[in-house]
């Protein structure tokens, strides 16, 4: 068993007492070391809220105090000495014995949540061990699903390459289609009767101030609509395309103006045959229309003032 250096002073003070010392000085040392020991004990047992002992303490560090001395006689202090030695003895025995039993609980509690926590952890380590399995089950699955998938997969793709080349062959074709239609439609706009052209557009300055010139590409028709002004916004003609207009008083249609905006007119072309959602449909009208075309040139005017 260790020796515990907190005895030296509570030893120390029954020795004064029983035996007494030898000199002054050994008793002035005397009341250092109780004075310290006794407020290091009233520090203690304060922070442990015990509040009697913590006074009695505090008391005895009064009373042996180098400082504030206490004058007694001799046989005074040797009573004082041997209750103090006693009571050192006590009250460090039962911290001790404290400290002991702390320490106890404290690896009781700590074996206790270690016996825990390996449970704990066994119980984990099965049921990540399970997880796995089951993982390992999925993954089997998946990929026994995965190699069927690219199996239909490679099927599939098989087909639709040839399904592919069937819409390449007809969006090509449909491509040509347009780039014939629009060049066979300006030829019309370009062959059309001027004179008949510019003498609507005399008459339509009648009774407007301004006129759009228009065709209809699946009809082969020319369409005037005439405003009282210039309009800001133009909506609801279907099927033709603006091929000039003009504000009263100004150059009527020339066949070299129609060369002039010919790269405009066609783009036009192209755009309206080939945007529509049904782009097939108005081609199909267009053949339908080509077949029974008559070439002479269609007026109508339209007034919108």
């Amino acid at each position: 068993m260790k020796f515990n250096a907190t005895y030296i002073t509570p030893l120390f003070a029954l020795y004064a007492g029983f035996f007494g010392l030898p000199s002054y000085g050994w008793y002035e040392m005397l009341r250092i070391t109780i004075t310290l020991q006794a407020i290091i004990f009233a520090w203690v047992l304060h922070d442990k809220l015990y509040q009697i002992p913590t006074i009695f303490f505090i008391a005895t560090a009064i009373l042996f105090n180098p400082f504030a001395k206490i004058r007694m006689s001799r046989s005074d202090w040797e009573v004082f000495d041997i209750i103090i030695g006693i009571a050192f003895l006590i009250a460090n025995f039962w911290l001790i014995t404290m400290d002991k039993q702390k320490k106890l609980g404290e690896e009781t509690i700590i074996n206790q949540n270690n016996s825990h926590l390996i449970n704990k952890n066994e119980m984990l380590q099965k049921e990540i061990y399970d997880l796995n399995e089951k993982i390992k089950d999925i993954i089997q699955q998946h990929n026994k699903e995965l190699i069927e998938l690219k199996y239909k997969y490679n099927m599939l793709k098989t087909n639709n390459e040839s399904d592919e080349l069937k819409l390449k062959r007809v969006l090509d074709n449909a491509n040509n289609e347009v780039s014939l239609l629009v060049e066979q439609r300006f030829n019309v706009i370009l062959s059309s009767d001027i004179l008949s052209l510019n003498h609507a557009l005399k008459k339509a300055f009648k009774n407007a101030n301004f006129i759009i010139l228009r065709f209809n590409f699946i009809n082969c028709d020319f369409e005037i609509s005439t405003y009282s002004s210039e309009p800001v916004f133009e909506c609801g003609h279907e099927n033709s395309i603006k091929i000039f207009s003009c504000s009263k008083g100004s150059s009527l249609l020339t066949k070299e103006t129609l060369l002039e905006l010919k790269d405009i007119i066609k783009g036009e072309l192209k755009y309206n045959i080939q945007f529509p959602y049904n782009k097939y449909q108005v081609i199909e009208s267009i053949l339908e229309e080509q077949r029974n075309f008559k070439h002479e040139t269609r007026i109508y005017t339209y007034s919108t003032i």
